[in-house]
């Protein structure tokens, strides 16, 4: 983002809450679209929530999980 660049990632995006919101800080900096598509097989679901509702990661427009 640092370069002028968009970003597209794919799972893992990151490991902890406070790696995302490095990415949510350079969004919010550069004015770059970040798109992440990822999964999960643990319990990130209820950490996501939880980080969605503290508004720690900023607003979310849209998540699909299955």
């Amino acid at each position: 983002m640092d370069a002028g660049k968009h970003v597209y990632v794919e799972k893992p995006m990151t490991h902890t809450v406070e790696q995302q919101s490095n990415w949510r800080n350079a969004v919010k900096q550069t004015g770059r679209f970040f798109r992440a598509q990822t999964g999960t097989a643990n319990d990130s679901y209820w950490q996501a929530h939880d980080a969605i509702q503290a508004g720690r990661i900023g607003k979310v427009t849209w998540a699909h999980g299955s």
